[in-house]
């Protein structure tokens, strides 16, 4: 069925939302795509439509050099019929209002009820999996794609672990594990965080029992238990020296370890079906310091942080407050823009494998150390503004394009796992590459 859009980009109006509309714009410049922007307030969407031009402007893009048309939508998450009519307008959403937790799954449910595909920048643990758990079902019955993590969190995480795995069977190898050590790169102006991510987390510290509950729903439906192919990983629960970074390391607190996981468990209940056993890679996230005063910095803000958002009366100060409780990293204010450039990230992924030979000689590898080692990493930009603009309009057009694999609730490596997204991001700055 023709739909009147191709693209809608929600909550545009947003800092977020607005950069993901210029990447999106940059992309579709010629206007192969039909696309609109979407919010609570026209007034709003207006201010963000001139500031967008402005900023395309400055990199030397004109109206003339621009040829699609943009569609304005007035569409509120408290409002379930504005958000329906919205989504029976396009063929894609890319939703980019959180925390997700509060206003995340209006926009699901009405994207599985009108046959249009989804994709966000959530890092939210919970939402994503509560997501799975109640409309992964409806979203295959009705045959479109709902993708979260479709930014900073958790695309090179998730990519970059698909694409370890892929480089071990070109090595004629099977991948016992990954672990990834990220490495966050602040300028001369410090680094600055999405404070729409610093109230996610907060939330998330407080209902952590919610998730547990959901964890348990999900896993009574899985029909196989994964099993190292090998030797077991060791997982780091505290700081720790990085034997492969040289630099303090802790778990890291994002969503990459879940959507990894999420990602591990599709593919294992998939390669079951078609008769492979139950083996899986393993994987551990963490994220590494330049120093050990960073290290201990990250672990006194963590601690006071994590007692805070117990207490209600608590999670009101960390949020009234996020300058003094993050170290000045995340802010109410939006960040300035000419500042940006000079954060970038780094993503290290050391992988363990078995050489087919190996395999084959072994019936029991647990305590074989494995004999194929290699070192990859996932760079790019600054993650929040610059580097999940890129990723979240890379997906799209891949997914416009009917490059993605399935259907259902799927992580980004499920999804693109057959599609030139790497690709696509390579092109654009956001790199995967063998060391």
């Amino acid at each position: 069925m023709k739909r009147e859009y191709d693209v809608v980009v929600f909550g545009a109006s947003g800092f977020t939302g607005e950069f993901v509309a210029t990447e999106w714009w940059k992309k579709n410049k010629l206007g192969k795509y039909s696309w609109a922007i979407a919010g609570r307030s026209e007034a709003r969407l207006n201010d963000a439509l001139k500031s967008i031009k402005a900023r395309l402007a400055k990199e030397g893009l004109s109206e003339d050099d621009l040829k699609t048309e943009v569609g304005l939508i007035v569409a509120d998450v408290k409002d379930e019929a504005s958000i329906a009519r919205m989504c029976a307008k396009t063929r894609l959403v890319l939703n980019c209002v959180g925390p997700y937790r509060f206003f995340g799954e209006a926009v699901v449910k009405a994207c599985v009820a009108n046959g249009t595909h989804y994709l966000d920048i959530s890092g939210e643990p919970q939402f994503m999996e509560e997501m799975v758990l109640k409309y992964n079902t409806a979203a295959e019955e009705a045959g479109v794609i709902i993708v979260s993590a479709c930014g900073f969190d958790s695309v090179p995480a998730d990519l970059g672990f698909l694409f370890c795995v892929q480089e071990c069977k070109k090595r004629n190898a099977v991948c016992n594990s990954v672990e990834s050590y990220l490495n966050l790169k602040g300028g001369a102006h410090g680094a600055h965080g999405n404070f729409a991510t610093y109230e996610c987390v907060v939330h998330g510290y407080s209902d952590i029992n919610s998730l547990k509950y959901i964890r348990k729903q999900l896993e009574q439906k899985n029909t196989v238990k994964p099993v190292p192919v090998g030797k077991k990983l060791q997982r780091y629960q505290s700081m720790f020296l990085s034997p492969q970074e040289k630099k303090y390391s802790y778990l890291f607190p994002g969503a990459d370890a879940s959507v990894v996981k999420r990602s591990l468990q599709t593919f294992l209940e998939r390669d079951s079906r078609q008769g492979a056993g139950s083996q899986s890679p393993q994987y551990s996230a963490y994220i590494s310091f330049a120093s050990l005063f960073y290290a201990f910095l990250f672990l006194f803000f963590g601690s006071i942080f994590q007692f805070f958002a117990k207490f209600d009366m608590g999670r009101k100060l960390l949020l009234r407050y996020p300058e003094v409780f993050s170290f000045g990293v995340f802010s109410q204010q939006r960040p300035k823009e000419e500042y940006l450039p000079e954060s970038s990230f780094e993503m290290n992924m050391f992988v363990e494998a078995y050489s087919n030979e190996l395999v084959q000689a072994q019936k029991d590898l647990s305590s074989v150390k494995p004999d194929v080692s290699f070192k990859a990493s996932v760079k790019g930009p600054e993650p929040g503004y610059i580097a999940t603009p890129i990723i979240i309009v890379a997906a799209a057009v891949c997914l416009l394009e009917s490059k993605t694999n399935g259907k259902g609730v799927l992580t980004p490596a499920v999804a693109f796992e057959k599609s030139d997204l790497i690709a696509r991001l390579q092109e654009n700055g956001v790199t995967f590459n063998l060391l």
